[in-house]
């Protein structure tokens, strides 16, 4: 999925969390719900930096190929932390240490962007065992920006519904 999407997600959790949603529950879920694509971000960054991009801030045509130019970068930021290994680690490690809420909002993230992710960024489960990608039904974080908004409509509609319902 989109950022946009994950941040909404964040506090959907952060609101439906038994503490209810305050400023520190809020950022400490969106985070959680973001973080397992700050895995990514120094990759994000050569990519930007490769195709001459303000600010090495990468469009979506420039993680076409980017598998292939960069098998180990891939490799760490994207196959192993989305991995059901991977996740497992770090979703043990934040309900250890963080609380099982943000183990919640990372482990949700993985989930939710297993079915929207396709094609060569399709999530790889069993990675480093195989590198056989589970393809999802599209890639979210490519659509137009229409089609994001409607889907933060989505997001921004349960997350009413779910302050409403906790407000009664």
């Amino acid at each position: 999925m989109d950022f946009g999407s994950h941040v909404l997600m964040g506090l959907c959790l952060a609101a439906a969390s038994p503490t209810g949603m305050s400023t520190h529950s809020a950022a400490a879920y969106v985070t959680a719900s973001l973080a397992p694509d700050f895995f990514f971000l120094p990759l994000a960054f050569v990519l930007g930096r490769e195709n001459k991009r303000r600010f090495w801030i990468p469009r979506n045509a420039d993680w076409e190929g980017a598998r292939a130019r960069h098998p180990r970068a891939t490799a760490l930021s994207w196959d192993a932390p989305y991995s059901l290994l991977g996740a497992a680690l770090v979703i043990g490690l934040l309900a250890k240490w963080a609380g099982v809420g943000l183990a919640i909002a990372y482990g949700l993230h993985i989930a939710v962007d297993y079915p929207t992710h396709s094609g060569e960024w399709s999530v790889r489960p069993w990675y480093p065992f195989s590198k056989r990608p589970l393809q999802g039904v599209s890639s979210a974080w490519e659509w137009p920006m229409a089609a994001m908004a409607r889907a933060w409509g989505v997001w921004a509609l349960v997350l009413v519904t779910v302050i409403v319902v906790r407000s009664r």
